[in-house]
C-alpha cells in the first residue's frame, strides 16, 4: 500500500534557471522518494530549465490559467482581489477531487486563496515558504500588499523562511522556522584558483533594479581606469525591457563592449566562477541570495549590499553600502592584496542533507 504523503508545492511563477526554482527542485530531488510532489505553476514551463527535470521524475505539472487583464482599475482589483478569489474557487475544487496532505507555498502573499481552500478541505499541514522581505510603501498599493499578507496570515499552518528578517518582515507574531537554503554540492564545489592577473567579476541574478546591474555597470566604470583589461560577467534573464534598455544602452555609451560579457542564462557558471575574483550582489533588498552561497560554495569572496541578509554569509561575504565609490575601492584594495585565490568556507549549514531534513521534518508535522 502506497503511503506517502500527497505535497503540493504552489511554485512563485515558473520554472526557470533562478533561486526559487532552484530551491524547489532541491526539496524534489531529495524527498520525492519519501512523498509523492505535484506543483503548481503559473507560466508555461515547457521551455523552463527544470522542466524536463521534473518530467524525469514523473512529477505532476498543474497549469494555473490567467485571468483576464483589463483597464488599470480592474487591473489593480483582479491582482490584489479578484484574484484571491480566482485562486480559492480553483484550488477548492483542485482539492475537492485529489488527495492532497501538504499545501507547500512560495507564490507568497498571493497565497491566501490557496490557503484558505486547503483549510477548508481539511488540509492542516498549510506551508507559507517566504524568500522575500515583505516591505511595503505607505500608499494605497501597500496597504493593498499588506492585506494580501494579512489574509495569508490567517490561513498559514506552518511559516517557514530562508533568513531570519524575512520571517519577521512576513509572518510578524507568528511562530517561524529559519531554514536556510541549499546549493547543489554536485554542480557548485571548491575550486582552488588564483592568483590572478586579470580582475574578473561575476553576478547573477534577474536583470532589474532590484537586482541593481547598473550600479555594477558605475562600479565597473571606475575600476577600468585602474584595470583596463578587467571583465564583468552578467548571467540573467530580464523582464523587464525598460531597464534592458536601459542596461544596454549604458554598455555602449559608455564603450564597456570589451570589459562586459552578458552570458545565456542557461549557460554554467562554473567556467567563470574558477576564473572570478569576486562576485557581486548590488541588490537593493533580498530575503536571501543562493547565489552568494554557490560562489562561496566555489571559494569565491563576495560582496554584497546591506539589503542582502547576513544568513547568506559563510564567511566570504563583505557587506557594504550602495555607494559606487566604496565598492570600486573596496574591489581595488581586495584584488591588490589577495589577487582573487579561491578561499574554502565552511558550507556545512548550507549542505542539502541539512535543508532536505529540515523540509521533511515540517512536512511531518501533521
Amino acid at each position: 500500500m502506497n503511503t506517502k504523503k500527497n505535497v503540493l508545492i504552489i511554485a512563485y511563477d515558473g520554472m526557470n534557471k533562478s533561486g526559487v526554482p532552484g530551491v524547489i527542485m532541491e526539496i524534489i530531488n531529495g524527498l520525492h522518494e519519501q512523498f509523492n510532489f505535484s506543483i503548481a505553476v503559473f507560466e508555461d514551463i515547457k521551455t523552463h530549465y527544470h522542466y524536463q527535470k521534473l518530467l524525469e521524475l514523473g512529477i505532476e505539472i498543474i497549469n494555473i490559467p490567467k485571468i483576464k487583464n483589463g483597464n488599470k482599475i480592474r487591473n489593480i482589483y483582479n491582482e490584489y482581489i479578484g484574484y484571491h478569489k480566482f485562486l480559492y474557487k480553483y484550488f477548492k475544487r483542485l482539492f475537492k477531487e485529489n488527495h492532497i496532505d501538504i499545501v507547500h507555498s512560495f507564490k507568497e502573499g498571493d497565497s491566501s486563496g490557496i490557503f484558505k481552500a486547503a483549510k477548508e478541505c481539511g488540509i492542516k499541514n498549510r506551508i507559507w515558504h517566504t524568500t522575500v522581505l515583505h516591505k511595503y510603501k505607505r500608499n494605497l498599493i501597500g496597504f493593498l500588499s499588506r492585506h494580501k499578507q494579512k489574509l495569508t496570515s490567517k490561513y498559514v499552518s506552518n511559516c517557514v523562511g530562508g533568513s531570519k528578517l524575512s520571517c519577521e518582515l512576513a509572518f510578524k507574531k507568528k511562530k517561524f522556522k529559519v531554514i536556510v537554503n541549499c546549493y547543489n554540492s554536485d554542480i557548485y564545489s571548491f575550486i582552488q584558483s588564483g592568483p590572478f592577473k586579470r580582475l574578473e567579476l561575476v553576478q547573477v541574478g534577474y536583470l532589474s533594479p532590484n537586482k541593481n546591474q547598473l550600479f555594477t555597470l558605475e562600479v565597473c566604470k571606475k575600476l577600468i581606469n585602474y584595470y583596463p583589461d578587467m571583465l564583468m560577467h552578467f548571467f540573467g534573464y530580464t523582464n523587464d525591457s525598460m531597464y534592458g534598455n536601459k542596461f544596454n544602452n549604458f554598455i555602449s555609451d559608455n564603450l564597456l563592449e570589451k570589459n562586459v560579457k552578458i552570458h545565456n542564462p542557461m549557460d554554467s557558471q562554473l567556467d567563470v566562477l574558477k576564473s572570478a575574483s569576486f562576485s557581486l550582489t548590488p541588490s537593493i533588498i533580498e530575503g536571501f541570495s543562493l547565489t552568494l552561497i554557490e560562489a562561496q560554495a566555489c571559494g569565491v569572496s563576495c560582496i554584497a549590499s546591506t539589503g542582502v541578509p547576513e544568513d547568506a554569509n559563510a564567511g566570504g561575504v563583505t557587506y557594504l553600502d550602495l555607494n559606487i565609490d566604496l565598492w570600486a575601492q573596496h574591489i581595488i584594495d581586495s584584488f591588490k592584496t589577495t589577487k582573487g585565490v579561491h578561499t574554502k568556507f565552511d558550507m556545512t549549514r548550507y549542505q542539502r542533507q541539512t535543508f532536505v531534513k529540515n523540509i521533511a521534518d515540517i512536512y511531518k508535522l501533521f
